[in-house]
Order: structure tokens, then C-alpha cells, then sequence
């Protein structure tokens, strides 16, 4: 976030979509107060669907950025659970296009190293069933 008298000026902000990335409904906006030196965020809220859906977007804004995004899914699957997720990240480094591909079977983390300044374009998210 921004800090002290320009934190007021930091617009974060999570929002989704269901099914096509348009139409996003905000469900949380950042508001610090001035004596912000150093900020976290941490917003648990339950987001019930008015119906099954087989996508869902959620668009993460940083002004100034985003350092960690954490998701918790719950959902009624129409098959057996996947043995495994595979996550795609895209980001920018010096205007190019550029993506990472993880698969995890358990619990874990990974990161994402750049000599330069980085933009996130996305995280793609996939149940892989065996």
C-alpha cells in the first residue's frame, strides 16, 4: 500500500465474475487511514452463488500492488476430486508476455524471481483429474 498521508490513496480492490470475465461484482475495496506505515490485507467473506457456475473470475487490483493472493474454494464437484491443480501465471517483464506452469498434489507454494519491474496479467487456476 501506499504509505502515511498517501495511503488513503491506495486502491486495491477483489472483485469476480461468473462464467465470462465481464460484469464484475466488487466485493472488497481497500480504505487506509494516514498513519498506514505498512499494510496486510486479509478479507475472509463467503460469496454464494445464485447458481452452480462452471468458471469463476476474480480480478485482483494492486495500486500500488499485490504481493500474495490466497483463495479458499468450496464446491459441489460433478466428478471425484482432483488428485492435482495446475496454475498458469502470467505476468509482464519489460513489456513481454511471459508465463509459469506449476502443478502441485499436495499443499505447497511457489514464486516467481525478475531482475525487473513486474505486471501480473493473471492466474489461471485447474482441477487436473487423474
Amino acid at each position: 500500500t501506499l504509505r502515511r498521508k498517501e495511503a488513503p490513496n491506495t486502491q486495491n480492490m477483489m472483485s469476480f465474475a461468473v462464467n465470462k470475465p465481464r460484469n464484475f461484482i466488487k466485493i472488497y475495496e481497500s480504505n487506509n487511514p494516514e498513519w498506514v506505515d505498512h499494510w496486510r490485507y486479509n478479507h475472509d467473506t463467503d460469496i454464494v452463488l445464485d447458481k452452480p457456475a462452471e468458471t469463476v473470475f476474480v480480478k485482483y487490483i494492486g495500486n500500488p500492488g499485490v504481493s500474495v493472493i490466497r483463495a479458499c474454494l468450496h464446491l459441489i464437484p460433478k466428478q471425484p476430486v482432483s488428485s492435482s491443480i495446475k496454475i498458469t501465471h502470467g505476468y509482464k517483464v519489460n513489456e513481454k508476455d511471459q508465463e509459469k506452469t506449476v502443478q502441485f498434489t499436495n499443499s505447497s507454494e511457489y514464486a516467481i524471481t525478475c531482475k525487473d519491474d513486474v505486471e501480473n496479467t493473471f492466474i489461471k487456476i485447474e482441477a487436473i483429474n487423474s
